[in-house]
């Protein structure tokens, strides 16, 4: 069965981010929080929304889209808490403009937008901060078969 671009997509992105510094191999295709203590620091992708119109009319109907993917860093709350989460997206940002096609699967991704908070835990728990980085994807997809670009 063939997988979505949007699937495709976020993948690529794990694999550029995967083995980074700061997190290793904790990094997630989900947005599954809160996470074990022993998968943080973490970086957890997801798609966040998605616009789309017609690319091109006639017989091969194709979509241009584009796609907000967040890219979530997550460690704990320290007195280094900023510098720890920057130091995090620093590694995101210079990871992925190195391939912002992500292996030719899309014409361009660029950063929109961080947000750093501090997520809500459960008692007991350690406090984390998060620093979501959404990156805008843009891609075209066949209008009949959004597998395929």
């Amino acid at each position: 069965m063939a997988a979505h671009l949007r699937t495709q997509i976020r993948q690529a992105i794990h694999e550029i981010v995967l083995g980074l510094p700061s997190v290793g191999q904790n990094v997630f295709l989900s947005r599954r929080v809160p996470l074990a203590e022993e998968h943080i620091p973490a970086i957890c992708i997801y798609t966040l929304s998605e616009e789309s119109g017609p690319d091109t009319m006639g017989g091969s109907r194709r979509m241009r889209r584009i796609l907000d993917v967040g890219v979530e860093c997550l460690t704990f709350d320290t007195d280094a808490l900023d510098d720890e989460l920057d130091q995090m997206a620093y590694e995101v940002e210079e990871a992925i403009a190195t391939d912002y096609t992500l292996g030719g699967l899309v014409y361009d991704t660029i950063i929109t937008n961080t947000r750093v908070v501090l997520q809500p835990t459960r008692a007991g728990e350690r406090p984390i901060g998060a620093a979501l980085l959404a990156f805008r994807v843009t891609y075209r997809a066949s209008f009949d078969d959004p597998s395929i670009n």
